[in-house]
C-alpha cells in the first residue's frame, strides 16, 4: 500500500466489513492462567464483548490452544483439537486467496519425540489470535501481515470500533 507504514494502523478496506455483519468472533489464547499476557488477553476479550453487547458482533467464543498444535496422531482427532486444526487451515486458505500472510505467526514444523523416536508435524500458534466470521466465511484473522505491515488483534479491534463509531455518528445525523 503506498504511503502505508507501521504508524498508520488502518487496516486495508477488505480486511473488515463495512456492510456485512460479523456473525462470530473467536479469540484463541494459549492460556487462561494469569501469565504475563493475561491483562492484554482480558482487555482483548472485554473490547470484543463490548462489541457483542452493542450488537455489532452476534457471538463471541474463546478457545484455548497450546503453544503448539499437533496435526496428526490420536490427539489431532479429538473434537477440540480437530476444530483448531480446521480453523488454522482456514487461516492459511484465506492467506492463499488474498494478500494476507499468516505464516509468520503460525509456523509449521516437525518435532521428534525423544521417548518414542516418532516424528510429528506441529503448528506453533501465537499467544493471542482473533478470527472474524461472516455468515458465509472467515473474514479475517489477526495477527496477520498485509503488504509487509503486521496487524495485531488490537489493531483489528481499533479499526472495527472506529467503523462502529462512524456508523453511530451517521445514524444520529
Amino acid at each position: 500500500m503506498p504511503g502505508h507504514d507501521a504508524t498508520d494502523r488502518n487496516l486495508p478496506s477488505n480486511q473488515l466489513p463495512t456492510t456485512e455483519p460479523i456473525v462470530r468472533a473467536t479469540v484463541y489464547l494459549q492460556s487462561l492462567a494469569p501469565t504475563s499476557s493475561y491483562s492484554s488477553q482480558e482487555r482483548l476479550v472485554e473490547r470484543l464483548q463490548s462489541l457483542v453487547d452493542a450488537g455489532y458482533i452476534d457471538e463471541l467464543t474463546v478457545t484455548v490452544w497450546g503453544e503448539q498444535v499437533c496435526t496428526e496422531g490420536a490427539l489431532s482427532t479429538v473434537t477440540d483439537c480437530s476444530q483448531i486444526i480446521q480453523a488454522i487451515g482456514d487461516f492459511f486458505a484465506l492467506a492463499a486467496d488474498s494478500s494476507v500472510e499468516v505464516a509468520p505467526f503460525f509456523r509449521v514444523k516437525e518435532i521428534s519425540s525423544s521417548l518414542s523416536g516418532e516424528e510429528f508435524n506441529c503448528i506453533s500458534t501465537p499467544a493471542r489470535c482473533v478470527a472474524f466470521y461472516t455468515a458465509e466465511s472467515l473474514l479475517g484473522v489477526y495477527p496477520c501481515k498485509v503488504d509487509g505491515v503486521v496487524y495485531t488483534p488490537e489493531d483489528a479491534l481499533t479499526q472495527l470500533e472506529r467503523l462502529t463509531d462512524e456508523e453511530h455518528q451517521q445514524a444520529r445525523a
